[in-house]
């Protein structure tokens, strides 16, 4: 599976630390990827510039331009559907704003490398078969079933907003805490579809108002139900959405 889906894909991997860089240049140079790399972010920029890539491994904090402003300046170019990796030690950037900026997932330092083959085969994996299901996902702690005026594409007050890998979903009860699994039931009045349901993880979780922003969480998508995974997938590409999660 492995060398199937990773086969082939040009792999960029920013990173200042050249012990951390080399060792992940050569694990996925052996799994069959063209792998470039970068010491920061403006380096990395240029090289995303000059030539197109599939995934995007890139340290937060770094000197000479760091990952988020990469990330920002990424957005300036056709890259819809890039599957960005964020290694973090420690930062400043919220979790939420991270899948916001599009992130598809965040991985700790000291990382291990084979978690972070498995993230990019997971989310290298095309969104309509990786929301069949994966056969690994955790049983949902916790049904969500709700009723929403409409499923919105733009932050629209008490609207389910959507994102390219899960949604937005304000809540005005308890909250489940990040990394829960859930199944959610969730209907609209109006717009684009009618129902969404499936199962997902929690990512982050907004108990307080600030910056105008509701109460709610954001909930990346592990499976969902026949019949609106298609639509789901056609209103993102449609609209060429970047936030992997929306913060609202």
């Amino acid at each position: 599976m492995a060398s199937g889906i990773l086969h082939g894909k040009t792999i960029l991997i920013v990173e200042d630390d050249c012990q951390l860089r080399d060792p992940l240049v050569e694990v996925f140079e052996d799994l069959g990827c063209r792998v470039l790399h970068a010491s920061n972010g403006h380096q990395g920029f240029k090289v995303a510039e000059a030539d197109k890539i599939d995934v995007l491994i890139t340290d937060v904090h770094m000197s000479g331009g760091d990952g988020v402003e990469l990330l920002q300046r990424l957005k300036t170019l056709d890259y819809a559907d890039l599957v960005v990796l964020l290694i973090t030690g420690y930062s400043d950037l919220s979790v939420m704003e991270a899948y916001h900026l599009g992130a598809a997932q965040i991985l700790t330092k000291p990382f291990d490398l084979d978690e972070i083959i498995a993230a990019v085969i997971r989310n290298l994996t095309p969104r309509e078969v990786r929301w069949k299901g994966m056969g690994d996902s955790a049983k949902p702690a916790r049904l969500i079933e709700q009723d929403f005026p409409t499923l919105a594409i733009t932050p629209n007050s008490g609207s389910v907003t959507l994102g390219r890998r899960g949604i937005f979903l304000p809540s005005a009860e308890k909250m489940p805490p990040p990394g829960t699994p859930v199944q959610f039931k969730l209907r609209f009045a109006s717009g684009p579809i009618p129902a969404l349901e499936g199962t997902g993880v929690v990512r982050w979780v907004r108990s307080l108002l600030g910056d105008h922003l509701p109460r709610g969480l954001g909930l990346d998508f592990d499976l969902l139900g026949d019949g609106m995974r298609a639509d789901i997938i056609r209103l993102s590409d449609e609209l060429k959405l970047q936030s992997a999660i929306p913060r609202a």
